[in-house]
């Protein structure tokens, strides 16, 4: 998934603005087996890809851990299927991708020249919409499965 993200997903950029698939299997699997799962699993992710780039080690691990663990909070074992098949699934998605986007941005940008709030919509927000438009494909499945 780390080399589908690096390789494929960027063809599909609008702009500047990419959306992060690895943060929707991040939330999936959250959601499935809890927030522990979710912050380890998140750290995997993100060392494998701060790895795989060659970038600044840690920094995407930090985002993605917290990114985890935020959707970890939504977990609850009584309300799994709830949560995972109906349109909250992309909220959760919104929130963890635009948690971990803002983290991304304080810990790689060394100078910020533009301003704060142009800077969070266009750096934070917008990937983090176009990252949940890109969880209503897994939102769709798990509707159809669960009608099944």
């Amino acid at each position: 998934m780390v080399v589908l993200q690096l390789s494929i997903i960027p063809f599909i950029s609008i702009g500047a603005v990419v959306p992060n698939i690895l943060i929707i299997l991040l939330v999936y699997f959250t959601l499935q087996y809890g927030q522990i799962y979710g912050t380890i699993l998140g750290a995997v992710l993100g060392i494998l890809f701060d790895l795989v780039t060659g970038g600044f080690l840690g920094s995407t691990m930090f985002s993605f851990t917290i990114s985890g663990f935020i959707a970890g909070y939504f977990y609850n074992e009584n309300k799994r299927e709830f949560y995972i098949s109906t349109y909250f699934f992309l909220v959760i998605v919104f929130i963890s991708a635009t948690t971990n986007s803002l983290l991304q941005l304080l810990l790689n940008t060394s100078e910020i020249k533009l301003a704060v709030a142009s800077l969070i919509l266009e750096q934070s927000i917008l990937p983090a919409i176009y990252t949940a438009i890109f969880g209503l494909p897994v939102l769709f499945y798990n509707q159809r499965k669960r009608a099944i």
